[in-house]
């Protein structure tokens, strides 16, 4: 996937290689909330850090398999997001779609982190 803003639907779960942290390490993963501009899309970061205000998810906010009943790579495990929606950028670009919110899920993210504005996380290289 080349530009999420124009491929990705809610609750897609992403990675992508060019997601580094200032360390140069691969950064985490990041569901796809909604477009912003051409260069950012408003995402949240999965997480397995507690505190931080991050937010607890539960089991029943990840679909195990896509529609074929193929396993997605990324499902609940002890799962937490940042607690403030983040801009990521497009230009990390290919993305990958790992994993998926169930509507439940989308709906419990929305409603814990959209109270906020979108922010940069402090931690990425670019």
């Amino acid at each position: 996937m080349n530009d999420p803003n124009k491929e990705a639907q809610k609750g897609d779960i992403l990675w992508s290689d060019n997601n580094l942290n200032k360390s140069g390490r691969r950064a985490h993963y990041m569901v796809f909330i909604k477009p912003y501009d051409t260069h950012y899309f408003v995402g949240a970061m999965i997480t397995h850090a507690k505190g931080f205000n991050n937010i607890q998810l539960e089991e029943k906010h990840f679909e195990k398999a896509d529609g074929n009943g193929k396993n997605y790579k990324v499902y609940f495990d002890r799962s937490l997001i940042v607690g403030n929606p983040l801009f990521k950028n497009v230009e990390w670009r290919p993305f990958e779609k790992v994993g998926q919110l169930t509507k439940e899920g989308i709906v419990f993210v929305e409603n814990e982190i959209l109270k906020l504005s979108p922010a940069f996380y402090a931690d990425n290289a670019n």
